[in-house]
């Protein structure tokens, strides 16, 4: 039997570290790319980050004095019916008795009328 022997030579190992050694540059160009632009911007985004925890507190309490306030009338309205029926029912219920009896009367009074009065 003959031998077969490989050939493969240096070129494709040496195109494979070329290859990794540039992998390597890339990435670490990647990533100071990436930390620079994140100092940079970085600054800017705890910016508008503190910007936006101070509008969140002032909506916030705007939004907890329209609250109060809109309990504050509930509980005044509430207040106020409740001292309308105290003082008002009291007097409904005396004024029935003589309103019927006028009723009563302005009715009698119709009757005569439409019958004639004899």
């Amino acid at each position: 039997m003959a031998e077969v022997r490989c050939r493969t030579g240096i070129w494709p190992s040496v195109a494979g570290g070329v290859l990794g050694l540039f992998g390597t540059v890339v990435s670490l160009v990647a990533t100071r790319s990436l930390e620079r632009f994140k100092a940079e911007h970085g600054r800017a985004v705890a910016l508008l980050q503190g910007q936006i925890q101070q509008e969140q507190a002032v909506q916030s309490a705007l939004l907890s004095d329209a609250n109060a306030e809109t309990q504050a009338a509930r509980q005044y309205r509430f207040d106020a019916l409740k001292r309308l029926y105290v003082e008002v029912s009291p007097l409904l219920f005396q004024m029935r008795e003589p309103v019927q009896q006028a009723r009563d009367q302005v009715k009698n009074l119709a009757r005569a009328a439409r019958d004639g009065c004899r």
